[in-house]
């Protein structure tokens, strides 16, 4: 354990050894630099693991400043994170997935939290795919989808959220957030985890309630977080899975922005960005990866009708998405994937 660390990574995982190995791998490099170590502590929750994560884990104790926590049953994604977080000690917390890597040193990252002092960080990252028992191959991502200028730190909620380009800057990922212990403290409360409960993502109310009550909300344009695509979520491959998915962005998720902001001009940007962003990228990976029936697409109208029907985009582009044959997409996808390889 490390006496007052400045920062704490935390991680929970189940039965995934093979990534958590590479996760730490990574961890374990990108700290090989950093002068004063003890700045920083990986709390590691096994939440109820059966395969060898424990040989994983007892190969980085001497490397790494490990703290493992135990479960003898799984509890869950959001508890386990929950209970990481709850026996954090650090100034800032980083929710770092199993199956996440860091790709390159954090130096730069620790003295840009001690320069700043921001309330909740952003981190700019790019993604892996784990395809056909091959690790990754990365997908670096050269434009600005996170962010339109991409300011270094913003002074108002206002202003940072109306530059958001993409779901992920509104946090809906749990990996690219570093944020201040004693905020989340202050936001997280056992009413909002009853109210928002379905959605399976409490961090993210809480997120967003520190970035509403933030006047220092950093951005960290250096790309060092790399986010698996598309994971762990097999059960998306099932049309209810995929259902339920894009129900969270248009249900669970909005919810969540109506309360803790109730300002219209916030929540018509957000669902905006929502749309364009995630649902209908979720739509597109259902067209190419699942054999969806009329009935799934029928169902998918009546939510998007409701949430939708006045936002000219659902109109010209999602609904004619649907129409579009499966194989015009999955050619689309595979010319994407080979430029992607060559890149």
């Amino acid at each position: 354990m490390v006496n007052n660390p400045f920062l704490n990574i935390l991680i929970t995982t189940y039965n995934r050894s093979f990534f958590l190995k590479q996760c730490l791998s990574s961890i374990e490099a990108a700290l090989s630099t950093l002068s004063r170590k003890e700045k920083v502590e990986i709390i590691v929750l096994d939440n109820g693991c059966t395969d060898d994560t424990q040989e994983v884990l007892k190969h980085f104790e001497q490397k790494i400043p490990l703290r493992l926590l135990y479960e003898k049953d799984n509890i869950g994604f959001v508890a386990g994170f929950l209970k990481c977080v709850s026996n954090a000690t650090g100034r800032y917390c980083w929710f770092l997935g199993d199956d996440d890597y860091i790709a390159g040193r954090i130096d730069d990252l620790v003295d840009y939290l001690n320069t700043n002092d921001p309330d909740i960080l952003l981190l700019d990252h790019f993604f892996y795919i784990y395809e056909n028992d091959s690790f990754k191959y990365s997908m670096q991502d050269n434009v600005k989808f996170l962010l339109g200028q991409r300011k270094n730190l913003y002074v108002s909620y206002e202003d940072y959220i109306f530059d958001i380009k993409h779901p992920n800057g509104f946090f809906t990922h749990i990996a690219p957030v570093i944020f201040k212990k004693d905020l989340w403290d202050a936001n997280f409360s056992e009413k909002a985890v009853q109210k928002h409960y379905c959605s399976h993502s409490i961090h993210i109310y809480v997120f967003l309630s520190i970035l509403k009550n933030s006047t220092k909300i950093g951005f960290f344009d250096k790309k060092i977080l790399s986010l698996r695509v598309g994971a762990p979520n097999e059960e998306w491959l099932t049309e209810d899975g995929r259902y339920n998915r894009i129900l969270m962005d248009v249900e669970f998720f909005t919810d969540m922005v109506k309360s803790v902001f109730e300002d219209q001009a916030v929540i018509r940007h957000f669902k905006d960005v929502m749309l364009k962003k995630s649902v209908s990228v979720l739509l597109l990976g259902g067209k190419i990866r699942c054999n969806l029936s009329a009935s799934f697409y029928l169902k998918l109208l009546r939510l998007l009708y409701h949430h939708y029907k006045i936002h000219p985009f659902f109109w010209y582009g999602l609904v004619p998405m649907i129409f579009v044959p499966k194989f015009a997409f999955s050619a689309a996808y595979k010319l994407i994937l080979k430029d992607s390889r060559r890149k």
